[in-house]
């Protein structure tokens, strides 16, 4: 069930110029789609949603959006943030269907890093190279996140997106021959020894020159 609700109204305004109104009364201009739907476009309340869009759950969870008195399910399928600015410029909705798979893109959660072999014994360096993966399940089996457990990793060793254990009733939105390495450790860095710079050849022949001339003088 969604732990994330807030607020949205209708609005029959579009357009650039519309969206402009709306966010300097401190709106937020949005849009819901859906299947067999017209896409509808919405306005929010630009300080609700940032508060709420600052938790990671948020961007991957099944939200109740209470449009005009009445709760709806969705999730958030594409949003815009300002260049430069702390703030949201649009954002897409999605409905959905508790009887329809969703697409979603999770985040992954890395445990035990630091106590696998490669670290603990080996100095080893985690390297996470992807931190959210796609997925396809049904509504109801919707995670917040997927954890990837590096404990029994040694330097050299990977995890690949297919070595992933998943939750019941979640599967990766993968081709066949997709299997992107998630994660890895690193041997560690080699550190540099500083070596005594040798002696100069031509300060070794000045000084044998000089001794030659002393020699002959004598």
């Amino acid at each position: 069930m969604s732990t994330h609700k807030f607020s949205a109204k209708t609005r029959s305004e579009i357009g650039s110029n519309a969206s402009k109104k709306i966010r300097r009364n401190a709106g937020l201009p949005a849009v819901l789609y859906g299947t067999g739907i017209e896409p509808t476009p919405l306005t929010l309340s630009h300080h609700q949603i940032f508060h709420l869009m600052q938790d990671e759950s948020f961007h991957s969870a099944i939200l109740d959006m209470e449009l005009d008195g009445k709760v709806q399910q969705v999730i958030i399928r594409d949003y815009q943030y300002h260049p430069y600015k702390p703030k949201f410029m649009h954002i897409d909705f999605q409905k959905v269907s508790a009887k329809q798979e969703i697409n979603m893109t999770v985040p992954l959660h890395f445990l035990n890093a630091e106590e696998s072999p490669g670290v603990k014994l080996r100095h080893g360096i985690p390297s996470q190279v992807i931190i959210e993966i796609g997925i396809t399940c049904m509504p109801k089996d919707l995670p917040p996140f997927i954890e990837v457990d590096m404990g029994e990793l040694d330097v050299g060793d990977s995890i690949h997106a297919r070595d992933i254990k998943l939750p019941t009733g979640v599967t990766l939105s993968l081709t066949a021959e997709d299997d992107p390495m998630v994660c890895s450790i690193l041997a560690p860095m080699k550190e540099e020894v500083e070596e005594a710079p040798a002696p100069a050849e031509e300060e070794e022949g000045e000084e044998e020159d000089t001794e030659t001339k002393e020699d002959d003088k004598e």
